[in-house]
């Protein structure tokens, strides 16, 4: 017999707090009658959680602990949604001092921060202000919210300037409109267009600005504008002669500027003929306005006066002649025009004649003689008298008394005639000529002298012969044509038995033109060179074969050859790698590279070389290295 006992399930409540709630919201389940609780739906028992929109039934499994028994219970929980909240207005920019009305939507009632109730207009403050509206769901009371910015632009802070702001009639104005975008004038003014006022006064204009979305401000600016002078010019006097002075006056003015050079209300000296200078005048305000005058100058008039001679000895007589533009003349010192006038002392002499133009204005001339006691000419020059032909003489005139003209002739000479005092000729042709000078003091008195000359052929030297000699050989050179009285040098002195022989010998190590110079008794010149050319051996080559065993018998590979006085050889592997390479016929290859020694094999060279005469040339080939 087995005894069992069956145990009552327990009594298990299912509750929620609170059962409807808004979109968003939580609340708590609470399960009732057991020990232990689950709840589905992912609740747990006690805990806030936030349900999904609509009605949703909860069921909880209560546990006794005692007895292990289990049992459900259900609750209903309703999460209502949300009402969509709008918030609109009639602007959302607006300028300074404009009204705006917000509009809630999507609710049933709406409530505004910032002081602003729903549809009723306002004015916003400056900036950007953000806006919330509440609403209100009347049915669940469900609310939320909703934003707006709205901004209100400040008024341009509009500024009117006129540059400048006080001017002359006649002068511009440019207007300018500060702190907008746009700008409009009032009288047909332009912003920053220069503008001219029509008539003189104080006159204000006003400037419309406007910026950001046509918020609009206005300034005012006002300027000033004046009258010019009534400018008058005068001259003291109007006309005068050349060289004299006048004086220019401006009036109606506070300062006066005159052009021409001129200063007001100080003498000058205007230029001949008739001209029209102009004054400005300016006033207290700064304001020009200008005046002219004519002044007339009349020419001096031009005056000659000469003398039958300037240069007279002591009681011979002149005549005086004047000339010129003049109406009447009149001469110093006792001179009556065209009769003749005996100077009584010796020197210089100046008579003055004064003409006079039909205006009145006065000019006159000078002329001066000199009176002297007349003195003696003596006609004589310096010179070389004995030349060689293409030699250029100067001659130097050493004539005594005052002479100032020189005639000279010159036979065989170029030129054949100069006027200079101390000239320089050329002669070209072999002989004996006559120089012949004759001089004139200032007074007028002669004298010719006549000298010989004597022009030297010069030698033709020859230098013989042109030769060939090996190096080291000797050459004879030979200069003939010359006498025994003469002087001969050989250039260039190197390797020259005797410089100053008719006959000597030369060992050049190269080819050497050698010059023989000539020189006659007389100084006279020639020359003439001889060309010794010097026979070089040539010879190059590089060896086939080498075998750098140590045993001292062809170790090393030379280039070979005579005569070579430049060269460069590059040695290659057979890979076309450059292994040595040498500018000195001295020094060869060994057989080893980077340190190493080279396998027996074929290697290819190539050897660019001069040689002493200056001829180039390159070879290529191969060498064998044998060890």
């Amino acid at each position: 017999m087995v005894d069992v006992t069956v145990n009552p399930a327990p009594i298990v409540t299912a509750s929620a707090t609170p059962t409807e709630i808004c979109e968003d919201e939580t609340l708590v389940l609470t399960g009732g009658g057991a020990d232990t609780y689950a709840w589905d739906g992912g609740a747990t028992n006690g805990v806030a959680f936030t349900p999904p929109l609509g009605t949703t039934t909860y069921t909880v499994s209560g546990t006794d602990l005692t007895t292990g028994c289990e049992n459900t219970a259900t609750v209903d929980v309703t999460v209502n949604p949300l009402p969509a909240v709008t918030a609109t207005a009639d602007f959302t920019e607006v300028c300074e001092g404009d009204f705006v009305v917000l509009t809630g939507g999507g609710a049933d009632t709406f409530t505004w921060d910032g002081g602003v109730t729903d549809s009723v207009a306002f004015a916003p403050p400056i900036g950007t202000t953000t806006y919330t509206v509440t609403g209100t769901d009347a049915a669940t009371g469900c609310v939320d919210t909703a934003t707006i910015d709205i901004t209100s632009f400040d008024l341009p802070p509009v500024t009117a300037t006129a540059t400048p702001d006080e001017v002359c009639i006649g002068e511009s104005i440019t207007f300018t409109g500060g702190g907008a975008d746009t700008y409009v004038w009032t009288d047909g003014i332009v912003n920053g267009v220069p503008f001219t006022p029509a008539a003189a006064g104080t006159f204000t204009y006003t400037v419309t600005g406007t910026l950001g979305i046509g918020c609009e401000n206005r300034a005012d600016v006002t300027v000033t504008v004046h009258d010019l002078p009534t400018v008058t010019a005068t001259a003291t006097p109007d006309a005068i002669c050349a060289g004299e002075t006048l004086v220019l006056n401006g009036g109606g003015a506070d300062t006066y500027t005159w052009d021409g050079g001129a200063t007001d209300g100080v003498a000058f000296e205007p230029p001949s003929g008739t001209t029209t200078y102009t004054v400005t005048g300016t006033d207290v305000n700064g304001c020009e306005n200008t005046a002219s005058i004519v002044v007339t100058v009349n020419p001096l008039p031009t005056v000659t006066a000469t003398a039958s001679d300037i240069e007279i000895c002591l009681g011979e007589s002149i005549v005086m002649t004047s000339g010129g533009t003049a109406a009447t003349y009149d001469w110093d010192g006792g001179v009556t025009e065209g009769d003749p006038f005996t100077p009584l002392t010796p020197g210089d002499h100046t008579f003055t004649v004064t003409g006079t133009s039909a205006e009145g204005c006065v000019s006159s001339a000078s002329v001066t003689v000199t009176v002297i006691e007349c003195e003696e000419v003596v006609a004589n020059f310096l010179y070389d008298s004995n030349i060689c032909i293409g030699d250029c003489v100067s001659f130097r005139d050493s004539s005594i008394g005052t002479i100032v003209f020189w005639d000279w002739v010159f036979e065989g000479g170029d030129p054949s005639t100069s006027s200079l005092s101390n000239p320089i000729v050329c002669f070209n042709t072999e002989g004996d000529y006559s120089i012949t000078l004759t001089v004139t003091n200032e007074y007028g008195l002669t004298s010719t002298i006549t000298q010989p000359l004597m022009v030297h052929g010069v030698p033709s030297i020859t230098a013989a012969n042109d030769t060939i000699i090996d190096a080291g050989g000797t050459a004879i050179l030979v200069a003939t044509g010359g006498d025994a009285d003469g002087v001969y040098i050989w250039t260039p002195d190197h390797r020259l038995d005797c410089q100053d022989c008719q006959i000597t010998e030369a060992r050049p190590d190269e080819t050497t033109t050698y010059q023989v110079m000539y020189m006659s008794p007389y100084g006279c010149a020639s020359s003439d060179t001889v060309l010794v050319l010097v026979n070089y051996a040539k010879r190059v080559g590089v060896p086939s074969a080498f075998s750098p065993n140590g045993d001292g018998n062809n170790d090393v590979l030379f280039v070979k050859g005579e005569g070579i006085v430049n060269m460069s050889f590059q040695l290659y592997n057979r890979y076309g790698e450059m292994i040595f390479q040498s500018d000195d016929q001295r020094i060869g290859w060994d057989g080893t590279y980077k340190g190493r020694l080279e396998n027996p094999a074929v290697f290819t060279w190539v050897l660019h070389y001069t040689f002493e005469d200056g001829e180039l040339g390159m070879l290529k080939g191969n060498t064998t290295l044998v060890r």
